[in-house]
């Protein structure tokens, strides 16, 4: 409560439109006068108690869309490339190439700790440490939720002024958020890591669906795992699989994997993912790591074999990212720089925002009124090019896909 009578002015905070939900703002209040609440949709805003906030503007001077960091980026990459883990079983539970692994694996090396986004034991999203190679793997593949940050940023900062080595991998909204908060503060121990980012849906959407899938198999999901490359990884070929807690794995085919491919077409993304601030060529990140999609497609590349077991693309942002790539991590890889022009034709996400979609409204309208998964497949049917393509991967596999597109121009 404040002291005295005297009203002070509230911070003025992002909006809907604006708002990315990196909860900065939240972790850089002294009073604990901000909470990250949750709109009808399920995303995170902040909202300010008026008897808490002492009007010090923190917050507003924390926010990465009020106060842009005056480190941000402006070179294009020291280096774009393709690479992918010498050792197997790494390389096969990653999502691509494994390099997010050999980031990490370094950065525990040197005494330090690795923050990601992993699932509690209900299923939701949260921004989670690791300090050893075993914890490591809860914060490995993709995962397809916009994660829930908590008290990280602070514990980041904590562990820095401790002399620390910290890592943190996140959307490319969430490190601006990051270095927001930081501040001034003294990061030479920190590396970062983004991913070329398609958008993010909120945690209310992603477990809906989960209590879907469970009434409809008949238990409860313990895991779940996007892109399970043990079916192939090549241009979202791979299967989805969720993990039940009594009869294990199940691959989830086209007619349960709504999800999926309503996230592929923007049906339900964050409003700010439609004009992102925090993606481009550009990055704030010292690494933005991804699929190498399309590699090939349009520059020679001779290791065509590799493309079914997953490739990560790379690039070294900062100088420091740069020097440690060459020097430490490229030895636990296969490595060859490829052109920042292939990297960009590949994913169109490195310098768009997510696209919309025609039928957005109308999903958001029928899930903040209904209950129910199934009340919102109405919006989820695949296209025609969808099917062909399903039924093209089904029954001739992902190669014979890709040669045909080839032969179309596509």
């Amino acid at each position: 409560m404040q002291s005295d009578n005297k009203a002070v002015m509230l911070p003025n905070l992002c909006g809907e439109g604006e708002c990315t939900g990196c909860g900065a703002c939240e972790q850089a209040c002294p009073t604990s006068a901000i909470k990250m609440t949750a709109d009808k949709k399920g995303f995170l805003y902040p909202s300010v108690s008026a008897d808490a906030c002492i009007g010090c503007k923190k917050c507003e001077n924390s926010c990465p869309v009020k106060r842009p960091d005056e480190r941000r980026n402006t070179n294009e990459p020291y280096s774009v490339i393709a690479c992918w883990h010498k050792d197997k079983t790494t390389r096969d539970v990653s999502s691509s190439g494994g390099a997010m692994s050999t980031i990490a694996q370094y950065v525990l090396g040197q005494g330090g700790v690795v923050w990601g986004a992993a699932w509690d034991n209900n299923m939701h999203l949260k921004c989670q440490s690791a300090e050893n190679a075993e914890d490591l793997d809860k914060l490995r593949r993709s995962k397809y939720v916009q994660s829930e940050i908590g008290d990280a940023y602070k514990e980041i900062k904590r562990q820095l002024a401790d002399g620390r080595a910290v890592l943190f991998v996140g959307t490319p909204c969430q490190v601006r958020g990051l270095y927001a908060f930081i501040g001034k503060s003294d990061v030479s121990n920190l590396l970062t890591v983004d991913f070329i980012c398609h958008g993010v849906p909120s945690q209310k959407v992603f477990g809906r669906y989960i209590k879907w899938i469970e009434s409809k198999f008949g238990e409860r999901v313990v895991n779940f795992n996007f892109r399970d490359k043990r079916f192939g990884s090549e241009n979202y070929s791979a299967h989805t699989v969720a993990v039940f807690e009594k009869s294990g794995e199940k691959v989830l085919a086209y007619e349960n994997n709504s999800y999926m491919h309503s996230f592929i077409n923007s049906l339900f993304m964050r409003p700010c993912c439609h004009r992102c601030v925090s993606n481009g060529i550009m990055r704030d990140s010292d690494f933005t790591i991804a699929d190498f999609w399309g590699i090939g497609r349009h520059e020679k590349f001779a290791h065509v074999a590799e493309k079914s077991r997953g490739i990560s693309l790379v690039s070294t942002n900062s100088a420091k990212a740069e020097d440690l790539f060459w020097k430490h991590m490229a030895q636990t890889m296969h490595t060859e720089k490829r052109s920042l022009e292939e990297a960009s034709r590949g994913n169109w996400n490195y310098s768009h925002s997510s696209h919309g979609n025609a039928m957005s409204d109308s999903f958001w309208e029928v899930f903040c009124n209904s209950e129910r998964w199934e009340q919102t497949m109405q919006f989820m049917q695949p296209t025609f090019a969808e099917k062909c393509k399903i039924f093209i991967i089904t029954h001739f596999g992902s190669s014979f896909a890709n040669k045909l597109r080839k032969i179309l121009g596509r």
